[in-house]
This record gives structure tokens, C-alpha cells and sequence, in this order.
């Protein structure tokens, strides 16, 4: 296993241990009103969905941390695998900010939640270098497909809301409010539209596959894209996450272009051995 690797599953270890400190702390300090028989009555109350503090959502993501170090350990070898599993703590990561849930310390959640998804796909690229294979390219593909998964349950997800009367939309939780608010721009479309170019370069990447350069190139668009709009105050709806989306997607390909070996046909020129005789 990289060295890599093994620092970035143990920051979700961190991660994890950071959160079950938090929830321990919290739960110590937890006085629920009435009488409260026993310590499982407790907490029952601490763990139950309408408490304000929603330590329900913290022990879903310190379950979903441990089970990506150990899928992580399982799959060393199949390091797509890992990735696959690493985006659902990252993801639940920042749902949870989104919605206002990550009480404690949120940016450190989600710098250590980015690197454990990056661990992966730097590892499958040591690994290629080894043996040559292409698990640093299919974890990028996948992770091309996961973000315009996010842009599409994004859209969805807006114009689901943009149906809800006024009294319904009193009921809504930060998160729905937070893309409400996007809805009459009509923001959502860009960004489908930004995750629908990434998975069109990942049809083109296993089309024109081992023509690395070329996958780098377009995602480079939805990334000059995504920058643009921010200097023109034109992202309003979760302009952070998506940046980070974009910049990862095009580090990974060219992570990919670095790290793996291209076909002998498609090598790049200066890759080439020149034997001919001056």
C-alpha cells in the first residue's frame, strides 16, 4: 500500500474518532427533559430524528468512515473499488454542512473527507505504475459518472422543490432551502449541464482510451467554466462543492496522464526513442 494511501485512510480514521469524541461529549452533556429511566431511554432521546442537534447524521458518517478504511484494506489491490466507497463518507460530508449539521469543525471534515477519495486514485496510480494496468483511469471514469450523479440529483432535486406550495416549503430542512433558493435563477441547469460535459469526456475517454492527453484537455472546460462563473458572482448555488468537483475531476486526469503509460501507438512524441543516426 502507498504511503500515500496509508495517510489518507488514516486521516478518515481521524475523521472518525474526531466525530465519536464529539458525539461522546455531547451525549455526556445531554440532559433530556421528563424523567428518563435508564441509559438506553437516554440515548433513545439523544439518537432520535427530530432532536436539533442531529447526532443521528454523525453516527451515519462515522459508520460510513470505518466502512471505507475497511473496504479500503479488503480491496488494496482494486483501489476503484475503495473509491467508490470513499465518496459516500465525503458525500454524506457535505450534505451534512449543507444542511447545517456538521456542528464541529466543518472545514476540517471536508479537507480530510476530499483527501481519503484522493488517496485512492492516487494509489490505483502507483499501482499502475507497477504493472502497468488502468485503475487510476477507471477510478477517474467513476468519479466522472458520481459527479454528474450530483448534478443530476441536484436538478431533480430543484425541481422537485420548485412544485411545493408555500406551506409546505415552511417545513423544509437548510439543505432543500439552500437549493430553493437557486431554483428561480435557473443555476440548476448550468450545473447539470457542467456534470452532463464530464460524463460526455468520460464516454470520450473510453472511446479514445489511452489518449490521455486528450481526456486532460476536456476537463479542463467544465473547470474554466465553474472559475469563470465564481468571478462573475454567476454560481450561486453550492459554488464550493462544485469547484472542488471540477478541480478534482481534472486533477485526477491529469494524475492519469502523468502516471499511467500510454499505448505504444498513441505515445506522446517526446515519449519516443529516437534511434536513428545523426
Amino acid at each position: 500500500m502507498s504511503y500515500f494511501k496509508r495517510f489518507t485512510d488514516f486521516c478518515a480514521g481521524f475523521t472518525a474518532f474526531h466525530a465519536i469524541i464529539y458525539i461522546i461529549g455531547q451525549f455526556m452533556s445531554f440532559r433530556p427533559a421528563g424523567d428518563v429511566v435508564g441509559i438506553l431511554d437516554k440515548l433513545k432521546l439523544f439518537l432520535a430524528k427530530d432532536h436539533p442537534k442531529s447526532h443521528r447524521e454523525y453516527i451515519i458518517l462515522i459508520a460510513l468512515l470505518i466502512l471505507s478504511v475497511i473496504v479500503g484494506r479488503i480491496f488494496e489491490k482494486l483501489p476503484y473499488v475503495s473509491m467508490l466507497f470513499s465518496l459516500l463518507p465525503m458525500m454524506k460530508i457535505i450534505l451534512m454542512f449543507c444542511d447545517d449539521k456538521l456542528r464541529d469543525r466543518p472545514m476540517l471534515y471536508i479537507i480530510l473527507g476530499v483527501l481519503h477519495v484522493a488517496g485512492n486514485v492516487v494509489h490505483a496510480a502507483v499501482l499502475d505504475r507497477a504493472d502497468g494496468k488502468r485503475r487510476a483511469f477507471v477510478s477517474t471514469n467513476l468519479f466522472g459518472v458520481a459527479a454528474f450523479s450530483l448534478g443530476l440529483a441536484l436538478k431533480m432535486r430543484a425541481e422537485k422543490l420548485a412544485l411545493l406550495g408555500e406551506e409546505a416549503r415552511v417545513e423544509l430542512g437548510a439543505l432543500d432551502l439552500k437549493i430553493l433558493d437557486g431554483v428561480e435563477s435557473g443555476i440548476y441547469e448550468v450545473v447539470f449541464k457542467l456534470g452532463l460535459f464530464v460524463l460526455i469526456s468520460v464516454v470520450v475517454s473510453l472511446i479514445l482510451r489511452d489518449i490521455y492527453f486528450i481526456d486532460a484537455i476536456l476537463a479542463i472546460f467544465p473547470l474554466a467554466l465553474t472559475v469563470y462563473m465564481l468571478n462573475a458572482d454567476k454560481l450561486t448555488a453550492f459554488p464550493a462543492i462544485i469547484l472542488a468537483v471540477v478541480f478534482l475531476y481534472f486533477a485526477f486526469r491529469v494524475l492519469v496522464l502523468v502516471a499511467e503509460p500510454m499505448a505504444k501507438k498513441f505515445s506522446l512524441p517526446w515519449k519516443k526513442n529516437n534511434k536513428q543516426e545523426i
